[in-house]
């Protein structure tokens, strides 16, 4: 296993793209380095969809919308309207310029007139500690860093990016049960570089779904907050297309330019 961060996923994304299409180098794919960060910027040293052999999705990490808990709203239409009403804006932060955290906040901004000032944080852990503190009101943070503060009562979970409510958190919202058609989750899944034998891949993609059809393992990513999911390689391979141009959609509308992240 070879763990290379940085730079919105694109640099393992990279290697993994000019690897050696033989079926030993896979790469988990995220909808960061496939979708948003190629949206953002168009030069990543890879092509999202014709770099890769797409494999299968594997998991959804839903999004949950948590808030200060000082913060007068109980519900999404109550948040949305905070930043049309003095004081004014919200302070919203992110886990980095560009992330599918970050972009929740803008697909809000694109699809309501949602306003909010960007703040950028190295990670998940400094930005939902600045929101208990009251000196960021809003997040889109991972289940797995969010959740044991919402049930501490540290912060409010008024929504989820996920297109549906999920299993572990029945009572939390969709957002799309509000704005019709929104959808802020990432999601992970299993690639290989670009020419890899099929008979590989339908293996591997096999495997896969044996084990998202194990209750025992399935229990164990919710507990995770993940949402086991599962796909062919071609349904896999359209997903990361759609995704690719619906965040190039929304970051064109929301005017961000990959020269506005530095």
């Amino acid at each position: 296993m070879d763990n290379r961060p940085g730079a919105g996923a694109t640099i393992g994304h990279g290697l993994a793209a000019k690897a050696t299409p033989d079926g030993y180098t896979i790469l988990l794919g995220t909808s960061g380095g496939l979708a948003t960060a190629p949206a953002i910027n168009p030069k990543v040293p890879y092509d999202p969809v014709k770099d890769f052999t797409p494999i299968g999705l594997g998991v959804y990490t839903p999004f949950l919308l948590v808030v200060y808990p000082g913060l007068p709203a109980a519900n999404l239409k109550e948040f949305l309207a905070l930043s049309k009403k003095p004081p004014g804006n919200i302070n919203f932060a992110s886990v980095g310029f560009g992330t599918p955290n970050h972009l929740g906040a803008e697909l809000l901004k694109v699809m309501t007139g949602f306003q909010f000032v960007h703040v950028a944080y190295k990670g998940g852990g400094p930005a939902v500690v600045d929101v208990i503190a009251g000196r960021a009101q809003a997040l889109f943070g991972g289940i797995p860093y969010t959740g044991p503060q919402v049930k501490a009562g540290r912060v409010r979970a008024i929504a989820i990016g996920h297109p549906t409510r999920v299993s572990g958190w029945p009572d939390v919202p969709a957002i799309a049960e509000t704005l019709p058609g929104f959808s802020n989750t990432t999601w992970f899944g299993l690639l290989g570089p670009a020419g890899m034998p099929k008979p590989v891949v339908d293996r591997i993609n096999a495997e896969m779904k044996k084990a998202v059809a194990n209750p025992d393992f399935a229990k164990q990513l919710a507990a995770m907050g993940l949402e086991p999911a599962s796909s062919t390689p071609a349904e896999f391979h359209d997903m990361i297309r759609t995704e690719l141009k619906r965040w190039t959609r929304v970051i064109k509308e929301a005017g961000i330019t990959a020269e506005s992240a530095q």
